[in-house]
């Protein structure tokens, strides 16, 4: 049994509603790629899989509120939408949340993502189990934190952070920072931002919420799952 496999086992039908499952985790660590391998371990079951990224406030949002250099800290989401989200789910009802592109780096205008007749919600974000995000940690059923060492988590940004930029030559509406970049800045660039928001974030909000997950799933260099710890 593999630790996706495992997971899955640890949760829990409910008659009555779906269940909500939390994958979180720092910048880069792979959240939506764990939450596409335990939607597929939940295969025998209707699973809808969500991120948290479309309840970022957009780029606008964010410059008039003076709070670009802090996108991504709990401050910029809007929690009320993502807890009402949650809830509606919970108690069957057919429900929206909005969509983010990571290539044009903002919500997606008018793109949602329709949440209907599941048995599990795979909620996938930085700071589920935040203070913050209160209203939203008392949906959750099961909570799943993916840890990784700061090393990997800067390398693996990195690479991102390439792909990102190879992805956005191409494509009109992509961000602009990825759009115009210059292939030899790419690490120096990652790197700042890495430094600069990333690791703080990670840091400050992010790490400190490990404890309050049900499972922590430890990954190793290459993304796969070297230790599974289950806490009280």
């Amino acid at each position: 049994m593999d630790a996706y496999e495992h997971v899955a086992g640890l949760v829990l039908s409910h008659d009555d509603r779906p269940a909500v499952v939390a994958v979180t985790g720092a910048v880069a660590v792979g959240k939506t790629a764990a939450a596409r391998a335990l939607g597929s371990a939940l295969a025998a079951r209707r699973v809808a899989i969500v991120g948290t990224d479309g309840f970022l406030m957009t780029n606008a949002e964010l410059a008039s509120n003076g709070l670009v250099m802090e996108k991504g800290h709990p401050c910029t989401y809007d929690v009320v939408g993502l807890a009402q989200f949650v809830a509606d789910v919970r108690a069957g009802r057919r429900t929206t949340a909005p969509r983010y592109s990571h290539l044009s780096y903002d919500r997606v205008p008018g793109a949602v993502h329709v949440v209907a007749d599941v048995d599990v919600l795979v909620l996938e974000g930085l700071h589920l189990l935040h203070d913050v995000f209160e209203p939203v940690r008392t949906l959750v059923d099961l909570a799943v934190y993916l840890d990784a060492s700061d090393a990997d988590l800067e390398r693996w940004y990195n690479d991102r952070f390439r792909a990102l930029v190879a992805e956005a030559r191409d494509e009109p509406d992509a961000f602009e920072l990825f759009r115009t970049l210059e292939v030899e800045s790419c690490d120096d660039v990652a790197r700042e931002i890495w430094r600069s928001m990333n690791a703080p974030n990670v840091e400050r909000f992010v790490r400190p919420t490990r404890s309050r997950a049900d499972v922590v799933l430890e990954k190793g260099p290459d993304h796969t799952i070297v230790r599974i710890v289950e806490q009280a």
